[in-house]
């Protein structure tokens, strides 16, 4: 037995086998154990409690985590992020852990999220209920026209899937073209020939890499998850001949999805300028958990921004579907009309 192997073995033996069984189910998003042991499992239809996990067996897995990280935790650095490789039906995948032990938490906890076991179409969302049809066609249009979108959610919202559908349908529409992407942990699948995936690292930030990633020529700029000082360089890159761009962002709607852009560039100390923000996303699209399907997922609102009003002091956007509302718009030829709720298809 190899190293390598002797590492996946010691894994599957402190994780358990409750564990170890969802983290090999290919409908698990995501396992995450308590402070009370509890231990739960994150599907596309919703979280179910799988089992119990003793305290000590929970700090076992952190700190044999960390031995393999080659890092510390105690009380001083009572958190651990990284990754941990796991072999999935005899395949090895990254997968994204936290640990986090007392005085921060009463007990130790941690969660174990894994990349997407295969990539999802439009056309399954469509058939799951997460969008519509009009929806997909709207997408599909963006994609074409070389727009930059935006996806917004919370936490487990998917937003990361629904990323690798759109880009899915991009590598449909476009075969040809340069992909280039960046993220902290490799999460995205892109199944494009000419693509190259750049991650962060204790030297090399988003910021940085984002620079880098337009040295490389890429026809389209993808970052997995926008949370820093990157959002100001990926406005100027989508805004300066790389259109068609792809990002995630952590927000509660659409227009929140907005505020949130300005939010991160003022956090690192520049000034937002609503007008580049306005002209550099054209499409915010907000996915959120919900029980209106079995998927437990569905796009509840899809913003179309036209620009910023100066003087009024808010974004001029179209909206293009809002579930609250109860209306769909759909463009032809550039002209907007209100379809009523549920008639699906272009007019």
């Amino acid at each position: 037995m190899n190293s390598e192997e002797q590492i996946f073995e010691k894994l599957k033996y402190i994780l358990g086998d409750v564990i170890v069984s969802a983290l090999c189910d290919p409908s698990v998003i995501e396992v995450m154990v308590n402070a009370d042991g509890k231990v739960f499992k994150d599907t596309f239809e919703g979280i179910m409690e799988i089992g119990r996990l003793d305290s000590s067996a929970v700090k076992t897995v952190i700190f044999t985590v960390a031995n393999m990280a080659d890092t510390l935790v105690n009380r001083e650095n009572p958190d651990l992020s990284g990754e941990i490789p796991f072999k999935i039906n005899e395949n090895v995948a990254l997968l994204r852990f936290q640990g986090m032990i007392p005085p921060v938490v009463s007990k130790p906890i941690f969660s174990i999220r894994k990349p997407a076991s295969r990539v999802f179409t439009l056309d399954e969302y469509l058939e799951q209920g997460i969008i519509t049809a009009i929806q997909k066609e709207f997408i599909k249009d963006s994609v074409q026209r070389h727009r930059n979108i935006l996806i917004v959610g919370g936490t487990g919202s998917g937003k990361t899937t629904f990323l690798n559908a759109v880009l899915s349908e991009i590598k449909g529409q476009f075969p040809k073209e340069r992909i280039g992407i960046i993220e902290d942990t490799y999460e995205l699948q892109c199944e494009a020939e000419n693509k190259y995936q750049l991650r962060t690292s204790e030297t090399r930030d988003m910021d940085a890499l984002l620079k880098d990633c337009m040295r490389l020529r890429p026809d389209r700029i993808i970052v997995g998850e926008v949370r820093g000082k990157e959002a100001n360089s990926l406005l100027k890159a989508w805004n300066t001949g790389h259109p068609g761009g792809l990002g995630t962002v952590h927000a509660n709607g659409a227009l929140s999805g907005l505020r949130r852009m300005e939010q991160l560039i003022q956090e690192a100390n520049l000034t937002p300028i609503p007008e580049i923000i306005a002209d550099a996303l054209n499409v915010v699209i907000y996915i959120t958990k919900s029980k209106k399907n079995k998927a437990g997922r569905i796009v509840e609102e899809i913003l179309e921004v036209n620009g910023y009003d100066k003087q009024a002091q808010s974004y001029i956007t179209t909206r293009i579907f809002d579930s609250e509302a109860n209306y769909e718009f759909v463009a032809a030829d550039k002209i907007y009309e209100v379809l009523e709720f549920g008639k699906e298809g272009w007019a």
